[in-house]
């Protein structure tokens, strides 16, 4: 869907165009990594909202219980070859409009703009742009994020570094954090913690699941256990913390112990659930004369 906020002049280029067109919609099989939707008319000059709404086809969950994603990495807007004066009009041209389109796009759709095209396209390309873009554009190759400042004579693509994106090398990679003078370092989101494998671009924090926790979601939240399934820990009001791998709980409030802290610890006496008794009886230290250290007790607890 396309927004746009002060909607077409009636008296420019678009002035004809419905704005119902401004809502399209596009298959993506399995096999294929690009879509391709119908013409869209722009106004010079004019800021617009690109909003996508995905749906998935009803499918069972994965394995792991999450859900099929997809990873939108870029949109693209490709000239329309009949607006382009040197590509309609006479015949030598259209014949030209005709080798551009079936010949001469594929590097609009695709993330890796290789330079290795004919000739033909790379004339066809290069011109495009130049009249696109009213002359030909700056590499501004990022100096942190590329290995140079020239930059590809077809697409300026700058020379990135590693997992470093996209044209002018100013950011990570969809998935990677860290910018710098070596490049970018991968997420590595936990593939059943996370909501998904993009994280923060500067922390590197990954997007957790309720009770998960920790920079790439593998690990249960404090007071929680048994990742990945994580459940609160059973300590009976006695502490808030457990150990995450066995969920036994760690120190034990008012002289209890246990791995729920349903005991008295060891020389101390009670009922502090009120499980032999009936009532709650906390928990107090035995009754037994001296202390062990002292060498004069012959109790070790009660």
């Amino acid at each position: 869907m396309i927004k746009r906020p002060y909607g077409t002049d009636v008296y420019g280029p678009c002035g004809n165009y419905s704005t119902t067109n401004d809502i399209r919609t596009i298959s993506l099989s399995s096999n294929e990594r690009t879509a391709i939707a119908d013409s869209i008319c722009l106004e010079k000059g004019q800021r617009y909202q690109v909003e996508l709404n995905t749906n998935e086809f009803d499918r069972p969950a994965f394995a792991s219980g999450q859900s099929p994603s997809i990873l939108i990495d870029s949109i693209t807007l490709i000239p329309k070859a009949t607006d382009i004066p040197f590509l309609s009009g006479t015949p030598e041209n259209q014949r030209k409009q005709y080798e551009y389109e079936h010949r001469c796009l594929m590097p609009y759709y695709s993330l890796n703009r290789s330079p290795e095209v004919d000739e033909f396209c790379r004339k066809t390309l290069m011109s495009t742009g130049f009249y696109t873009f009213d002359g030909a554009q700056p590499c501004g190759c990022n100096p942190t994020g590329s290995f140079s400042a020239d930059c590809q004579q077809l697409g300026g693509l700058c020379q990135c570094k590693q997992y470093v994106s996209p044209r002018t090398c100013d950011r990570c990679h969809v998935g990677y954090y860290g910018f710098g003078p070596d490049g970018c370092k991968a997420c590595d989101c936990h593939r059943v913690g996370a909501l998904d494998n993009e994280c923060d671009p500067i922390t590197g924090q990954c997007n957790c699941r309720p009770e998960t926790y920790g920079r790439q979601c593998d690990e249960c939240q404090p007071g929680y256990w048994n990742y990945p399934n994580c459940q609160r820990c059973d300590c009976n009001g006695m502490s808030d913390m457990c150990d995450s791998k066995t969920g036994s709980c760690i120190d034990c409030r008012d002289n209890t112990a246990g791995h729920h802290c349903e005991e008295c610890a060891p020389g101390y006496y009670g009922d502090p659930l009120g499980r032999l008794t009936g009532m709650v009886v906390p928990c107090r230290p035995c009754p037994c004369p001296g202390v062990e250290d002292s060498g004069m007790s012959h109790a070790h607890t009660c």
